[in-house]
């Protein structure tokens, strides 16, 4: 399979338990995680506690890869924060780039949807955002089914995790970890 660098197949697989507490809701193994260290937030923002379990900094370890590499899927938009989640697929960052009007920080993309009409509500959308960012999001297909948001893989053409694909983007991130001497990656070793 070509992993010469077996900590960095070890983050990759410890990720892929990130993957699965992100994808699979209905698993005890989920349940169980969601009840003690993330219950009021989503996997992706969940952060490590001072009492965690060896398995949770585990995974914890693998976070930023996670983040790095994943995005949301617009669906209904009430999981999805406008201005904190990657989102706006093929756009720098997937993030919204350019901020936007006091008092709507808290927005969900939910308000921008049209749920009547199944579309984007452009006319919000064009006056609260920058043009750039109003026209890439308008152009996110939208869903005509009432579905949830999802969250996909950016490095895989099905949106799917795999360890193959982590593996490589772990080498790159850690590279990049490796020229700060103070990188979460050191961090988390010194917890460890």
């Amino acid at each position: 399979m070509g992993f010469r660098d077996l900590r960095l197949f070890n983050h990759a697989m410890l990720a892929k338990q990130g993957w699965r507490l992100m994808r699979d809701q209905n698993s005890l193994f989920f349940k169980c995680f969601k009840a003690r260290y993330f219950p009021r937030c989503h996997f992706l923002d969940a952060t490590m506690s001072p009492n965690s379990s060896y398995v949770w900094r585990s995974i914890m370890f693998a976070m930023p890869i996670l983040r790095s590499g994943s995005c949301w899927r617009v669906g209904n938009g009430e999981s999805i924060k406008v201005l904190m989640d990657k989102w706006i697929p093929n756009y720098p960052s997937n993030k919204v780039l350019h901020s936007i009007h006091e008092g709507e920080e808290d927005w969900r993309v939910s308000n921008l949807i049209d749920s009547e009409l199944h579309g984007w509500r452009q006319d919000i959308i064009m006056k609260t955002f920058n043009r750039e960012d109003a026209e890439a999001i308008c152009k996110i297909p939208f869903s005509h089914r009432h579905v949830t948001d999802v969250v996909v893989w950016l490095h895989n053409k099905k949106g799917v995790y795999t360890v193959r694909s982590n593996y490589h983007v772990a080498r790159k991130v850690l590279r990049e970890w490796a020229k700060s001497s103070t990188g979460p990656e050191q961090q988390i070793w010194k917890k460890l």
